[in-house]
């Protein structure tokens, strides 16, 4: 097979992964500082107000997918990869050259969780579940996941980590 780096072997996937994590990291952050602003603000509406509530929660099943979904793409991705690499050819096993392909194909894996996330976000919105903050987040995170996986064409044949996407 040849040597190499997961980062020169598989640059697509790798950049791809490394994206992911980031904005997730920052998606993370804000989901923990929002729900605490959130919650002194309604804590002082109602002192003040004195309201009481009593609506009936349910489990917000699509907000939460819509936020769980981009983490999990990394697992996901590299189980692809593993998966490719199983299916290739026994007796020679896999070539450098087929490493984009599995690169190309765990990309496309996780954009297409991404997008589902994306579209589990809009149905809770629609759903109109509680807390409306959830599926908020979920939709802004997988919105800038699949603009950025746009912009840097992760999936691109010939993707390189010095080159990035081949024009």
């Amino acid at each position: 097979m040849g040597g190499g780096s997961v980062t020169t072997i598989i640059p697509g996937y790798v950049y791809a992964t490394a994206t992911v994590m980031k904005v997730c990291i920052l998606a993370g952050l804000v989901s923990v500082v929002l729900p605490l602003m959130s919650q002194v603000l309604a804590h002082k509406a109602e002192t003040t107000l004195n309201v009481p509530t009593l609506s009936v929660r349910r489990f917000p099943i699509w907000g939460i997918t819509s936020t769980v979904l981009a983490p999990v793409t990394p697992l996901v991705g590299a189980l692809v990869v593993i998966l490719a690499q199983t299916r290739a050819d026994k007796t020679v096993g896999p070539l450098i050259s087929d490493f984009s392909q599995f690169s190309r194909v765990a990309v496309a894996v996780n954009l297409f969780l991404i997008t589902a996330g994306t579209v589990s976000a809009v149905t809770s919105l629609v759903k109109h579940e509680h807390p409306r903050l959830v599926p908020v987040v979920g939709l802004i995170t997988n919105a800038v996941l699949i603009g950025l996986f746009w912009h840097f064409e992760f999936y691109a044949v010939g993707f390189d980590q010095d080159t990035w996407a081949p024009h």
